[in-house]
């Protein structure tokens, strides 16, 4: 069984006076352990010594994928306060009531890491630990839509530009129907080596299939990841067939002749957010039992058929690569190697339009025309 590590983490930016609201810490695990003695502490960085400590103990994880559980710290919901140079250390404790833990109650250290500065811990249960600075450069110039993650388990840390990246995969919604060999089968049932309709190439094997859950507090929190409903016929007469859920990077298949003068194609995906405008489609603000997210990827950029209205797969992508856990990006470089070429691009199934102002023109213009976004031939 691999240790558990601190995957991603976000500390306000600069000083005590910023804003701490986005601060999150974000420990793997594999499925099913049990978390009761695992426990954050948070050393202040300037003083070298204790501040917090946060129990993994009564938490639940915000998502599964690819065999891990992932549990989340964050400030809305623990008061996490995590500040530029402050120390994280991830430890199991014999004892968890204890507050601070002193040396004797912590079984095994499994990180101490900085977000600026190295240091040695002093007093109470890392006294004498050190935690090493695992954020390149600056941190104090990191800004406050960043990050700082590890793609190999804890060994390096780098920063991303997209924050906190689980749930920024484009995926379908749990209850989807996904047209088969067999008829349409919910997306959660589907199998690998199930053959899916595609809109190019018949039916084809699924090479791959992932999943994550996203709790009803953390999608309060993080507005920007709740999903997006398409209400049935909203893209046009039968397009969905009944509503759809998908996240919002999810792209769906617009075909018309106003595509084809804005974009010179007649088809092009494009992102459902950057639909919200059109009639019938908006974000479901209210989850109270979460969301699980599905995402689909075969030999190449497909598109299939979801609740009847044809919408993309996995696009190997950087930034959708970047978004995956490090579990998830191996089993895909083990099935496609080639994504591990730097000059590697995989070929969209249709142009992807992701230029919010011309996205809102294509919508501007099927509504004033009153136009469906899609047209069946």
């Amino acid at each position: 069984m691999a240790d558990p590590y601190i995957s991603e983490f976000k500390a306000a930016n600069e000083t005590s006076t910023s804003d701490p609201s986005k601060d999150f810490i974000e420990v793997v695990v594999d499925e099913g352990t049990d978390v009761s003695d695992l426990i954050v502490i948070i050393y202040k960085g300037g003083a070298t010594s204790f501040r917090d400590q946060f129990l993994l103990a009564g938490k639940t994880p915000t998502q599964t994928i690819a065999g891990k559980d992932v549990y989340l710290i964050d400030n809305p919901t623990d008061g996490l306060y995590l500040l530029a140079n402050d120390g994280i250390a991830l430890v199991e404790a014999n004892d968890i009531s204890s507050d601070p833990l002193q040396a004797s109650d912590i079984d095994t250290v499994f990180q101490a890491i900085s977000d600026g500065v190295g240091f040695i811990g002093s007093g109470d249960g890392m006294d004498g630990v050190t935690f090493i600075d695992v954020t390149p450069g600056d941190v104090q110039d990191v800004p406050s839509a960043q990050a700082t993650e590890t793609l190999d388990g804890g060994l390096s840390y780098s920063i991303i530009d997209s924050g906190y990246t689980p749930g920024q995969i484009l995926c379908f919604g749990s209850g989807t129907l996904i047209t088969t060999i067999d008829g349409e089968t919910p997306v959660e049932n589907l199998k690998l080596t199930d053959q899916i309709l595609t809109l190019d190439d018949g039916h084809q094997p699924l090479r791959w299939i992932g999943s994550n859950w996203l709790n009803n507090n953390h999608l309060k929190h993080n507005p920007e990841i709740r999903p997006i409903r398409i209400q049935a016929d909203a893209l046009g007469e039968g397009f969905p067939k009944k509503d759809l859920i998908v996240s919002p990077q999810h792209r769906v298949l617009v075909r018309s002749k106003i595509a084809e003068r804005i974009f010179g194609s007649t088809e092009v995906l494009v992102p459902a957010k950057k639909l919200l405008t059109l009639s019938g489609i908006e974000i479901q603000q209210e989850n109270p039992n979460g969301v699980r997210y599905f995402h689909l990827m075969f030999d190449k950029h497909q598109i299939v058929f979801s609740n009847g209205s044809p919408t993309e797969t996995l696009y190997s992508g950087p930034m959708a690569l970047k978004a995956l856990p490090l579990e998830s990006l191996l089993e895909i470089q083990a099935l496609f190697p080639e994504i591990c070429d730097p000059e590697y691009h995989q070929k969209p199934a249709r142009p992807i339009i992701e230029s919010g102002n011309l996205a809102r023109k294509l919508v501007d213009r099927h509504q004033k025309n009153s136009k469906p976004m899609f047209v069946s031939v």
